[in-house]
């Protein structure tokens, strides 16, 4: 048992020699590429691959302990139940496209062996972050500064996302903002600089991208974890003691306030492009006049499709892939004229996916699916509580990863994040990084150099 009462330790290879090296740069590497395009992804799975092949009893000892967590067998039932899903699936072609997406599972898997360096690897997401921001601005120069043609990457001028996919690049950056979010709101001195700066820079690469889902859900997550800190400031503010006062929660509930005014009061034609398209969806929402014939009309529609494929297969569902090939059959058979299944609707509006997680598992897998997915959300849910219980306090960055995953419970309402290819490797390195502090090997591991406490 360590000094600090935690049973577990972690062997970790000497400071400076050729292990550590290529240890830590495969695992910055790793999580690094999970931020880029699928292929750069993919590479990333054979980056910590070969860390976790080199340090094989490392990794197969933070197996066994990463087994006695509820998550881990909730992600290995959900991945089963998709995969038994194919066969009832009307489009296994398709089917086969969505379950390839759990081979980034490997990726968190794999990060395991590097459970010791997680600070180096949170470092590592927030560089990959970091060079699609840069892509960002090559985007936005062709978009609108006359830059090279290569740079526009296929983006309307209303959609700045670099090389990611627009609706994609609202998942990603909000789950780059949430890495940011608690050395913004609780850190002190050079780390509430760089919180901040990062918190804006991400926002910044949302805001262009044009993903009003993305800016939904990290406003929530924002806002309310900016509540949470500043209502636990509020004695000492009220006491006078203001050197104990999270400052940086209090300037962003008062930056959202302000930026939620102007939005309130400033007329559409105020506003520009997707900004104001969002703020005529609230007031139709508001008028209850919302068609299918707009875009959120058409994400709204996806969603009743799900519903619908859900309760005629409410079991077992229409099967992995099948969701959109359910609604064309579904419609066809259809006796009476309904705007929801009229053909030039399915024509123009409808996708693979029902553009939100847990209906589009609710229509694919059914009841069963639903609950395991639910399972590994509650699972990762157990893990964040505690991490963000221990006493080392929020102000720091490797808390990151945890509100990273309620960023992605938020949006996960806009995105289906088990079948987006560039989402779920992301979303894996996520899982991983929450599940680590409480991953150590029970013993030295003979060989490896020297014994490492328990620290995250």
């Amino acid at each position: 048992m360590t000094p600090d009462g935690n049973t577990t330790v972690l062997a970790r290879p000497l400071l400076g020699t050729p292990s550590w090296v290529s240890h830590a740069a495969a695992g910055f590497c790793g999580c690094a590429l999970a931020v880029m395009p699928t292929s750069f992804a993919e590479v990333a799975i054979a980056f910590t691959g070969i860390a976790a092949f080199i340090h094989h009893r490392r990794w197969w000892a933070s197996l066994r302990l990463a087994s006695g967590r509820p998550v881990f067998w909730a992600v290995l039932a959900f991945i089963a139940w998709s995969g038994a899903a194919l066969a009832w699936s009307e489009d296994r072609s398709l089917g086969f496209e969505e379950f390839g997406a759990a081979r980034f599972w490997l990726l968190g898997l794999t990060l395991l062996a590097l459970s010791d360096r997680r600070g180096l690897l949170i470092g590592g997401l927030i560089a990959g972050f970091a060079v699609g921001h840069v892509a960002q601005a090559l985007n936005l120069w062709s978009l609108h500064g006359g830059g090279p043609e290569v740079f526009l990457f296929g983006r309307r001028p209303d959609r700045v996302s670099g090389w990611w996919d627009p609706a994609v690049a609202g998942t990603l950056l909000t789950i780059a903002a949430c890495l940011h979010l608690p050395a913004a709101i609780a850190g002190r001195g050079l780390v509430l600089v760089a919180g901040l700066g990062g918190l804006l820079v991400s926002t910044a690469g949302l805001a262009l991208s044009g993903s009003r889902g993305g800016w939904l859900a990290t406003a929530a997550v924002v806002l309310l974890a900016s509540a949470v800190s500043t209502l636990m400031s509020l004695p000492d503010l009220v006491a006078g003691r203001f050197g104990r006062v999270r400052w940086g929660g209090v300037g962003l509930i008062v930056g959202a306030a302000s930026l939620l005014t102007v939005a309130t009061f400033v007329r559409p034609a105020g506003l520009v492009g997707r900004f104001g398209a969002l703020q005529e969806t609230v007031e139709d929402l508001r008028d209850g006049d919302i068609g299918f014939d707009s875009d959120d009309g058409a994400r709204l529609a996806m969603k009743l499709w799900a519903v619908d494929a859900f309760a005629a297969e409410p079991i077992v569902g229409v099967g992995t892939g099948g969701y959109s090939a359910w609604v064309r059959s579904h419609a066809d058979a259809h006796p009476s004229p309904d705007p929801l299944y009229a053909q030039s609707l399915l024509d123009r509006r409808l996708h693979d996916h029902a553009h939100d997680t847990l209906l589009h598992i609710a229509a694919s897998q059914g009841a069963i699916g639903a609950l395991l997915g639910l399972g590994v959300a509650l699972g990762v849910g157990i893990e964040v509580w505690k991490h963000l219980a221990r006493a080392e306090g929020f102000a720091i960055y490797r808390a990151g990863p945890s509100v990273a995953a309620l960023g992605l419970v938020a949006v996960s309402v806009f995105d289906t994040l088990h079948v987006s290819q560039s989402s779920t490797a992301v979303s894996c390195v996520v899982v991983a990084l929450v599940l680590m502090p409480g991953v150590r090997t029970a013993r030295v591991l003979a060989g490896e150099g020297q014994p490492m406490p328990s620290a995250m």
